[in-house]
């Protein structure tokens, strides 16, 4: 269930060299439209865009306005180009329905091989509307097609078809098995007709058990499981100790939780790269907006989109993240050195040391230089992270933190994911969550998901002890 790399499919060598701007201005439309059609994947519009397709650009770029996700690039604060979220927020209990801003520009001869191999997933990531039309279109055109038979082989084989609405109304009956009449049940001795008959029976199977496939898939599928497992609505940067932390909580909402439930996070940032060829955090501008009626131009400076993963301290990731999801479960990220939420360090050399030296400095190791000095202690990163260095930090490189979590449910063996992301917007600092499980008087286990999203302020005098066990 989760993307797969077929979101970078290119065609040529523009498309190949071309960043992808994922989400910059444009919701998931088309299919997408329906409620049915939210299973996690954006829309995709198929080659390029011409004079025919100018009406249907404007339709699209209407219904998107209309979403409340919706937001075009525009100033913020300092004159900073900020791009809407990459992943909605528009589900009930303020969860997320897990379809992705995203819009991919795929040429049309590069993928229609690839559907057409693939043709039943395609048919079941379609909309039910266009499901619902397809196999209507199946259909008839099968009535259609023996009525026509049927009519070539009237007159040799005494079907007594005068018209073709008699050879229509005899295709009908035959596949849908309802009974009929002919003045010869052995069609006057033609061979034809009974291999006419034989052939359409075959045909009506298999469009039965392709509607009812469809159908079964289409009801069962895993991610209308993933509406009942619910995050929170705010995560949470707080100190512990020494060290900042990023954490949220997730539960499932069913008495069967998922099997074998694990969690992954990435953060989602936007760089500039500087002539030198480096990536650096992306600095304000001037307000920018871009059509979304054709290809966005190619952007050497800027790289959009960029995913990185962040280790989990609890669960801890190197024993697979693993959730126990029939309770609230919070879920910790340290913020350190190797943590893309880490403010950026600064280096106050002008020079490399590894390749070249200042009277009277010797030349360094290069895993001294990457230190920043020979010293134990690090240069590069800062020594104290602040709670502003943080929100700089988000609101500079636009950062959007993806929270992804996975398992097996045990009614049907499907593997599910659930999606939810928080932005700047929707963190808060120094708090922690409201406990939603108590024990009543006889010592049983009571869930109460009504406190699920509330927050409580840290208390002063707690302990660093008292701080970890609130949230391990």
């Amino acid at each position: 269930m989760t993307n797969g790399a077929g979101d970078d499919d290119d065609g040529d060598s523009a498309h190949a060299n071309m960043p992808l701007l994922l989400g910059s201005v444009n919701a998931p439309g088309g299919s997408g439209d329906s409620e049915d059609d939210d299973d996690h994947n954006g829309s995709v519009i198929v080659g390029g865009v011409d004079s025919a397709g100018a009406a249907g650009d404007r339709r699209r770029r209407a219904v998107r306005q209309r979403r409340p996700w919706y937001r075009r690039l525009s100033s913020s604060t300092g004159g900073e180009a900020k791009a809407p979220r990459f992943l909605d927020r528009r589900g009930l209990f303020k969860q997320s329905r897990g379809s992705f801003n995203m819009r991919r520009i795929i040429p049309r001869a590069a993928v229609a091989s690839l559907h057409m191999r693939d043709w039943f997933h395609t048919l079941l990531t379609m909309s039910s509307l266009k499901i619902g039309l397809v196999l209507l279109v199946i259909y008839v055109s099968a009535v259609l097609l023996w009525a026509g038979l049927y009519h070539l082989i009237s007159e040799p084989c005494d079907l007594q078809l005068h018209t073709f609405e008699d050879a229509f109304m005899l295709s009908i009956e035959t596949l849908t098995t309802i009974g009929y009449g002919v003045p010869s049940p052995y069609f006057n001795g033609c061979l034809a007709g009974p291999f006419v008959v034989l052939s359409q029976s075959a045909a009506g199977l298999f469009i039965d058990a392709l509607c009812i496939g469809l159908i079964f898939a289409r009801i069962s599928r895993g991610n209308r499981r993933s509406f009942t497992i619910v995050f929170s609505n705010n995560a949470i940067i707080r100190q512990i100790g020494n060290n900042w932390y990023f954490l949220f909580q997730v539960c499932d909402l069913k008495k069967y939780a998922l099997v074998e439930a694990h969690v992954r996070m990435y953060a989602i940032r936007h760089r500039t790269v500087s002539s030198g060829g480096r990536a650096v955090p992306r600095s304000s501008g001037p307000a920018r907006t871009i059509s979304s009626s054709s290809s966005p131009p190619l952007d050497p400076t800027h790289v959009w989109f960029q995913s990185h993963a962040m280790r989990l301290t609890h669960p801890n990731d190197e024993l697979g993240g693993m959730l126990l999801l029939s309770l609230p479960d919070q879920v910790l990220h340290r913020i350190d050195a190797w943590s893309p939420l880490m403010p950026t360090p600064h280096d106050g050399s002008e020079h490399d040391p590894s390749t070249s030296f200042q009277f009277p400095e010797p030349l360094m190791r290069v895993v001294d230089v990457e230190n920043g000095g020979r010293e134990p202690k690090s240069k590069r990163a800062p020594a104290v992270t602040t709670k502003e260095q943080i929100i700089e930090k988000f609101k500079r490189d636009n950062i959007e933190v993806l929270c992804l979590v996975e398992g097996i449910d045990a009614a049907t063996s499907y593997t599910v994911q659930a999606r939810h992301s928080y932005t700047i917007d929707d963190v808060v600092f120094e708090q922690q969550f409201a406990p939603c499980v108590q024990q009543d008087a006889t010592g049983e286990c009571v869930l109460d998901l009504s406190r699920f999203h509330d927050l409580l302020p840290l208390c002063e005098d707690d302990t660093a002890e008292d701080q970890v066990s609130s949230v391990l």
